[in-house]
This record gives C-alpha cells, structure tokens and sequence, in this order.
C-alpha cells in the first residue's frame, strides 16, 4: 500500500537505507519538465519512510536543491551526507550536507562495540563485542552502496539473527 503521506511524487530523487530498517529520501523535484531539473520545483525536504508501519515522517528542508546527478550516502557513524546536483542545469553544487536522523540523538543509547572483525565470509557466524549488551534489540548490517545519476547501486541492509552469549 502506498503511504497517505507521501507529499508530492520526485523524480532524480536519492535514497538511502538506514541502519534501523528505514529508508531516507532526499533531493529531487516535483516535475519531470526539464528532465526534473528545475529550481522551482525542487524537493528539498528529507523525508524517512518506515516499511514497518508505511509512514512517513518529513525532516528539515537542505540548504541547496539536490537535482540531477545529486547522491545520497549513509557515513560509518549512521549520518546521512547529501551531496551534489542540478548539473547540467540551473545549478552546479559541488557540495553536501549533513543529516543527523533521530537514531544519533544524545538520548538514544547505543552500544560501544570495542571488538568487531574486519571480515567476515558470508553465512558465516562472527562475534562483535560490546559493553553494555542487553541493551541491544537488533543487530543489522548496512551497506552504503555507490551513487551515480541520483541512483543509489548496490546498497544492502540485513537484519542479522543474533544472541547474546
């Protein structure tokens, strides 16, 4: 089912998967006129999707408007950097912006892993080692994937089976 509050459709938009199980939407335009490349009808707020509930919640509006050839990216530390767009077209930005979602807030705790593997063989069993462990509910793994063309190729997000031993 489609979510009852998508706002407006965007084209050249990015996405990017969350460590939670979200997806991050940024960037684009509301028209398709000028191949969606056109500074009155860019998209510029972030909105973050939840598939468990079909929700959407929009965030804060960029600074820049991220058109064609703009990127979205998940960083190691679980920040979002929006990056890019509008060329060729109306604008040429060579530079990004951060987004913090709710999960990095100071009043969410999260573990402090002290011991992971650098790698490990897929189906294989791993161990990471954390202080504090019973606190944690879920144990996913992200990859952030490669960005060309407002497309975001070969990002991953698992929701690993785990215990707590």
């Amino acid at each position: 089912d489609k979510p009852n509050n998508i706002g407006q459709g965007r084209t050249n938009g990015s996405m990017a998967m969350l460590p939670d199980g979200r997806v991050a939407i940024t960037g684009g335009n509301q028209s398709t006129k000028q191949a969606g490349n056109r500074l009155s009808t860019a998209e510029k707020s972030i909105q973050i999707w939840n598939p468990e509930t079909n929700t959407i919640v929009t965030g804060p509006e960029e600074n820049n408007a991220r058109l064609y050839h703009s990127g979205l990216l998940i960083l190691p530390d679980g920040a979002l950097a929006s990056v890019g767009g509008g060329a060729p077209g109306p604008v040429n930005n060579r530079n990004g912006q951060l987004y913090f979602p709710d999960y990095l807030s100071a009043k969410t705790a999260r573990p402090i892993i002290y011991y992971c593997p650098s790698n490990v063989e897929s189906g294989d069993s791993f161990q990471i080692k954390v202080h504090d462990s019973f606190q944690i509910v879920r144990v996913t793994a992200t990859k952030p994937g490669v960005n060309s063309h407002s497309r975001s190729c070969d990002s991953r997000w698992l929701d690993l089976n785990f215990r707590i031993i």
